[in-house]
């Protein structure tokens, strides 16, 4: 049995491979490969342990699974929540584990975003032409930030240090260029342009300057909505297409879009990135090493929107040692609490995010939480659940401990109506500590207007472990 019977395969085909996040090393048409595999299914029925619906072997030769009879009879467990369950113990089969209960991407292993794709597709909630933005957060709600923001899911593999290239204010990407050679791509950059054809701009090469240089470029008055190519635990080919900047409003899979050349090793799965209708491609996440480019992440934004908030970087608390990430809110939405992981220092730190929007005579917050991915480890320290402010308030900042590390942090809540609108001294609201007593206290505040959107944070080993070396809170002004 596979989900085939309840969604149609081209439908929950799209839906994984937009809707995969990047967390795992393998590609969603890997994961697609594997869950197509047409292996015995045997379904068993059994008394359960209580809180417990069904389970399967992990990595097991066989489909085995086993559903227990209290769930099979409920009333919520219609075809279609069953094709989401069947979707998640296969994923077991094939050896995808929850992973620890407690680690920081329980939610996103491979199993649950498969069972969340399963059930969007059938609540509704997923729209192939729009996408339903981050996994496993798939519910209708999340229309407020369709509008804005996407992110297709990943491309190949995770292995090499992430560096993210965005195109400046108001500039969409308009061409790729970089090496390759007969294993895959070397080297990667891409070019950013404004509607008006002005202003290019090129991003740093990632990867190598080896091997046969090419070059791909959007006609004139057009702009990159894509990517497709081939790729397995590597990057080895990849060829871009445009749409005109009028038509990207109204740009679906079915339009006839130019296809630009295909460069790069024919080996691997075929992949085939889109963003969302009224979007185009505003910048890249890839993952390089000496040996070339691995794998990617494209983010998409809505061309209605051309101009750029305005984003402010605060100082950095501790050290830039090890590996970097720049992680973000949604276009338009803020971070509202925090979660991580901790001891005597910050051993992994996340967020999570909620859209501010215009009420006509007031301003709020809403939507559904989205989830800022923790960095640093998933077993040291102590796991803090979400700690959000209270109704009504955003982060507007972070008091924090720092010396050759992270060691202590807690968020700064302010009412959002009267931090946006700079006419009162709203009182701040501190969460709890999280962490231990050294380093320096230093607090890192957004200006008045500005709320916290993300950071870039520095991931290094100390004393076997991954901690949180360095913090680089981001602010942004919220156009309402």
């Amino acid at each position: 049995m596979r989900a085939r019977g309840a969604h149609g395969a081209r439908t929950v085909r799209r839906a994984i491979y937009h809707g995969l996040s990047a967390t795992n090393d393998r590609s969603p048409e890997y994961i697609l490969k594997e869950l197509r595999e047409n292996m015995p299914t045997k379904f068993l029925c059994r008394d359960l342990a209580p809180g417990v619906d069904a389970a399967s072997a992990i990595d097991t030769a066989d489909e085995q699974l086993t559903f227990d009879h209290a769930y099979l009879e409920s009333w919520w467990a219609n075809p279609a929540f069953m094709a989401g369950t069947i979707l998640h113990e296969i994923a077991h089969a094939k050896g995808y584990e929850h992973g620890d209960t407690s680690g920081l991407d329980y939610g996103y292993a491979p199993s649950w975003q498969l069972d969340a794709c399963s059930r969007a597709i059938s609540s509704g909630d997923y729209h192939p032409d729009e996408g339903f933005g981050i996994v496993p957060i798939a519910h209708g709600d999340y229309a407020d930030y369709r509008a804005d923001a996407s992110q297709p899911g990943q491309v190949g593999g995770l292995a090499g240090t992430p560096k993210d290239d965005l195109c400046g204010p108001g500039k969409f990407l308009t061409g790729i260029s970089g090496y390759y050679d007969d294993e895959g791509i070397a080297g990667l950059a891409f070019q950013c342009r404004l509607p008006d054809g002005s202003g290019t701009d090129t991003t740093t090469l990632r990867g190598r300057a080896e091997g046969t240089a090419f070059a791909q470029v959007c006609p004139t008055g057009e702009f990159l909505v894509g990517i497709q190519g081939m790729s397995d635990s590597k990057l080895r080919s990849l060829g871009g297409f445009c749409v005109p900047m009028d038509d990207i409003e109204s740009f679906t899979e079915s339009y006839d879009y130019s296809l630009l050349s295909i460069d790069g090793a024919n080996v691997g799965e075929t992949y085939h990135r889109h963003c969302p209708s009224g979007h185009a491609m505003k910048g890249i996440r890839s993952y390089a090493t000496s040996t070339g480019v691995q794998g990617y992440t494209l983010s998409c934004e809505w061309v209605g929107k051309a101009n750029e908030q305005p984003v402010s970087l605060l100082d950095r608390a501790g050290q830039t040692s090890g590996q970097q990430y720049l992680d973000r809110c949604p276009r338009y939405a803020v971070m509202n609490g925090l979660f991580g992981r901790s001891g005597a220092e910050v051993d992994a730190l996340g967020g999570v995010c909620l859209k501010v929007y215009d009420r006509g005579d007031y301003v709020q917050r809403g939507g559904p939480g989205l989830i800022v991915p923790a960095r640093g480890s998933v077993s040291a320290g102590q796991d803090w659940p979400d700690e959000e402010c209270p109704f009504g308030e955003a982060l507007v900042g972070l008091d924090v401990r720092s010396g050759a590390r992270v060691d202590r942090v807690r968020g700064i809540c302010a009412d959002v109506e009267k931090w946006s609108n700079g006419t009162s001294s709203p009182t701040l609201t501190r969460l709890s500590w999280h962490g231990g007593t050294g380093g320096t206290l230093a607090t890192y505040l957004c200006e008045r207007d500005s709320f916290l959107s993300g950071w870039q944070t520095w991931v290094d080993e100390h004393n076997g472990s991954k901690r949180v070396f360095g913090l680089k809170p981001r602010c942004i002004k919220p156009e309402l």
